[in-house]
């Protein structure tokens, strides 16, 4: 299966729209990592790319099945990667909750946080 998007290529989504799909049904798979800054703002892609006739799939995790299936798109959740989100966060980091300086708190999620992903 040919990529039509490749990160180094630093092409926008919109070239990759109009130039690579040519019209063409294509089998897309997105896959994010389990937070609401990097699922939300591919839904309207994903949407649009559905509407357009291609098969789209999504990886990513088990709390945006309902989204999905809501955008009828089929849904492959994580197996392999911690499911965190930022409603299990606490739970998954207990250390996490005692931290009370906001920046203290994003380096740990970013220490902690991406490396589980």
């Amino acid at each position: 299966m040919e990529a039509i998007y490749n990160v180094k290529e630093g092409r926008s989504l919109q070239y990759i729209i109009q130039n690579k799909l040519n019209g063409t049904k294509k089998r897309i798979l997105l896959a994010t990592i389990p937070a609401d800054g990097h699922f939300n703002p591919f839904t309207p892609l994903a949407a649009y790319l559905k509407e357009q006739g291609n098969d789209v799939r999504w990886r990513t995790s088990g709390t945006y099945a309902e989204k999905l299936a809501k955008l009828n798109i089929r849904h492959y959740p994580l197996k392999k990667a911690f499911d965190i989100n930022g409603r299990n966060v606490n739970e998954t980091f207990p250390e996490r909750k005692k931290i009370k300086v906001v920046i203290s708190k994003l380096n740990f999620d970013m220490i902690h946080y991406s490396s589980h992903h």
